[in-house]
């Protein structure tokens, strides 16, 4: 029964860490995208999708679906994500990889070409678009109704209708979900 449940919380733990890197890695795309590569002459769906929509998709089903609670400790997960995702880019650059075989991923992060520009908006993206995304995705966190915050303790709620004709009551259940630590 211990067993079980210690691996439950393993996966539970898992499962919120990669939501962190999911959900800044989406915020800080959306901020790469809307800064540095939008072109203001044309708005186009298939851009507000990947750019916009699914950003504020996964905050509101971590937040409202799934009552994901987001932990600043996980942040640092996020950054291993981007050193990987960095040395990719730079692997990808030298050895002129893609469809194009310019190495180029992004336009604004060039490797090959304008070094000291792709530097500069890696800095940017990583010292304050993640920081700030984070910031923004945990505050919205401390307002879902799905999770309490009371100076650093996360309890979940259970809902439930106690007829058909009342309202929702909200009660707080005994679990504690900083006990996964």
């Amino acid at each position: 029964q211990q067993q079980q449940q210690q691996q439950l919380a393993y996966i539970i733990r898992f499962v919120w860490i990669v939501y962190t890197v999911a959900l800044v890695a989406e915020f800080v795309v959306m901020c790469g995208y809307w800064k540095f590569i939008y072109e203001v002459n044309g708005l186009r769906l298939h851009s507000l999708y990947p750019h916009l929509f699914i950003g504020f998709i996964l905050l509101f089903d971590g937040n409202v679906v799934g009552r994901i609670p987001l932990r600043c400790k996980h942040i640092l997960w996020f950054y291993v994500y981007a050193a990987l995702y960095l040395i990719w880019s730079l692997i990808f650059a030298y050895w002129k990889l893609g469809k194009n075989h310019d190495g180029v991923i992004y336009t604004v992060m060039d490797w090959n070409k304008n070094p000291k520009l792709a530097s500069i908006v890696v800095a940017i993206l990583a010292f304050v678009a993640a920081p700030l995304s984070f910031f923004f995705c945990w505050l919205c966190s401390l307002w879902s109704k799905g999770c309490t915050f009371d100076g650093g303790r996360r309890l979940y709620k259970e809902v439930h209708m106690p007829d058909v004709t009342a309202s929702f009551d909200e009660e707080i259940v005994p679990f504690d979900a900083n006990s996964l630590k």
